[in-house]
């Protein structure tokens, strides 16, 4: 599985550092990241089958965030992935492209997400 070993030792630190700050809370964000890419690994076979495996290891690591977030959104920020777009390009400083690709999705698509996540963090909904 070296494959898979690859992508951990690139998105680990990235999965942590969302994690932490939509749970706010390293420690939380830590084991949200650990338990999404343990996740991964029992289904890594699967995911190599899909589009994009990045994908399947984002809504893994979206889902132990939810299992732990605390009720009230953080900052503002939109839940589901459009306030995941806020985050990786806001808050963590990611360009477009390269939080579509933590993401698994592809550049247009995260340009409407995170379009869409401005629009409500501005009342437009």
């Amino acid at each position: 599985m070296a494959a898979f070993d690859v992508f951990c030792a690139a998105r680990r630190p990235l999965y942590i550092r969302f994690a932490a700050i939509r749970l706010a809370d390293r420690g939380g964000g830590e084991a949200a990241a650990a338990a999404a890419l343990l996740a991964l690994g029992r289904l890594w076979d699967a995911a190599l089958k899909e589009p994009s495996p990045a994908a399947v290891g984002w809504e893994l690591l979206r889902a132990e965030v939810a299992a732990r977030k605390p009720p009230a959104p953080c900052g503002g920020i939109p839940q589901g992935r459009r306030g995941d777009a806020i985050v990786l390009h806001r808050a963590m400083g990611l360009s477009p492209q390269a939080a579509a690709e933590a993401m698994g999705i592809e550049l247009g698509e995260f340009t409407v997400l995170h379009r869409a996540a401005l629009r409500t963090l501005n009342g437009n909904r």
